[in-house]
């Protein structure tokens, strides 16, 4: 994982904890893993 992915996936876990669409969320990580 680079270390832009990495930034990207910090702020999504940061940011589901705030917003209502944590499935959204969820789904990018899940597509970004991949």
């Amino acid at each position: 994982m680079s270390g832009i992915e990495y930034e990207i996936f910090l702020d999504s876990r940061h940011t589901s904890k705030h917003l209502p669409n944590t499935l959204q969320v969820q789904k990018l990580l899940k597509r970004g893993q991949v």
